[in-house]
């Protein structure tokens, strides 16, 4: 099935780049963020930070999300012998890049390039994405929702989708650095003829060595965790998870958590610890490893290496194979540790009960706001992926009006 750009989807491209200009006296200069990440990159770094500052700064200007994603690689692909001039360890290195995008988006404006194509299979998965700072000073979350691989990867087939959430903790560097350069070490793993067994796994492998050179180099002193979901089709889900953020599914009479969280309190956990030279240190009723991350793997964290782990724990998930899975979600601890699986089933219920499908985007905040009800202080961070159609998650799910629990009957 062919890639395809309807009217509606047009007319909201164009309106978002004639938008993403704005007139300054008689010139016309690119709205950027104020506050990138970092200005400058280095060789090995330089691609996917370029990627993830055009990406971000259209995602800030609305750009639709698919679009966002395809402009930003087609344009590394367009660019990328002028980008290769452009010294990454240079202050001018980011000014640069954002005045080659400016030129590309210009062209397309023009016609000069074509605008890109949507891919059929992008809207086959609802969605419902909630990611909040809540009580906390900072945001430290940050995601991956990528409906279609095919958008940044055209020997991808169109149906499979990946998913990811990253909890970032003693701050975002780590956090923003894995969710902008995973998504390429993914490619790096696949061209590498990886199968999609091992897809992940390699992943992970190339995500630790690159982000453990850049905390040696840029001196960071942050970690995160990562939970992720290469769906092949409606078929099967390759799930890897390193920390404490969980997947779940959605089943008829219950929800499932997929993920086993690395918790210092686990005893193959706290062994391995023990015997890379670690304690595992009790501080006000909550075990932590060395007195001070409560989690026991994670991406980042070099000073508490070998004792915290990077090395993720992978599964296979057959969908739907004795019985239908309806949702999966991916969360972060905000969310799942102040929630039991009976609440948030019951939560899913109820919004369906009380919501129509078209609001169905809401369910996320919905259940969210839940968790800060549950006394919920740190960063939220839930994508809801529909893997049944919406007609069919209302009519399993809602109650009928005699079954409806008290305190929700009108």
């Amino acid at each position: 099935m062919s890639d395809y750009l309807e009217e509606n989807d047009i007319q909201l491209l164009k309106k978002a780049i004639s938008e993403y200009f704005v007139s300054t006296d008689k010139s016309t200069s690119v709205r950027i963020r104020k506050r990138p990440l970092v200005v400058k990159s280095n060789i090995q770094d330089a691609k996917g930070d370029a990627i993830s500052f055009v990406f971000e700064s259209m995602i800030f200007r609305k750009f639709p999300l698919w679009a966002s994603y395809m402009l930003a690689y087609d344009f590394i692909e367009k660019f990328y012998d002028e980008l290769e001039t452009i010294d990454p360890e240079k202050d001018s290195w980011y000014s640069n890049v954002i005045a080659c995008f400016e030129r590309y988006l210009r062209e397309m404006s023009a016609g000069v390039l074509s605008l890109p194509a949507k891919p059929r299979d992008w809207d086959r998965y609802s969605i419902s994405l909630c990611s909040q700072k809540n009580r906390k000073p900072k945001m430290e979350d940050r995601h991956i929702v990528l409906p279609s691989f095919s958008v940044i990867d055209s020997q991808f087939p169109s149906s499979d989708a990946f998913f990811a959430v990253f909890d970032g903790h003693n701050g975002s560097d780590c956090s923003a650095y894995a969710s902008a350069h995973f998504l390429e070490c993914l490619l790096d793993a696949r061209s590498s003829g990886n199968s999609e067994e091992s897809l992940l796994e390699d992943a992970f492998i190339r995500m630790d060595t690159r982000l453990t050179n850049r905390c040696l180099s840029e001196n960071y002193k942050s970690g995160t965790t990562v939970s992720c979901i290469y769906l092949k089709e409606r078929k099967i889900a390759y799930m890897a998870w390193c920390g404490d953020s969980s997947i779940a599914v959605l089943k008829e009479r219950r929800i499932e958590t997929l993920s086993i969280p690395h918790k210092p309190d686990n005893p193959e956990e706290r062994n391995r610890i023990e015997e890379a030279g670690g304690m595992v240190i009790n501080v006000q009723g909550v075990p932590r490893l060395n007195g001070v991350l409560n989690l026991s793997r994670s991406l980042g964290d070099i000073r508490a290496k070998p004792m915290i782990s990077s090395k993720p724990d992978l599964s296979t998930y057959p969908l739907s194979e004795n019985e239908v899975d309806y949702m999966i979600f991916l969360s972060t601890d905000g969310i799942w540790d102040c929630l039991e699986e009976e609440q948030i089933f019951e939560l899913v219920r109820i919004f369906v009960t009380e919501h129509s499908i078209k609001d169905f985007y809401l369910l996320a905040d919905f259940i969210a706001a839940k968790a800060k009800e549950a006394d919920s202080v740190d960063n939220m961070t839930l994508i809801c992926v529909c893997l049944e159609s919406l007609e069919e998650i209302w009519n399993t799910f809602a109650y009928k009006v005699e079954d409806r629990p008290l305190s929700k009957r009108c």
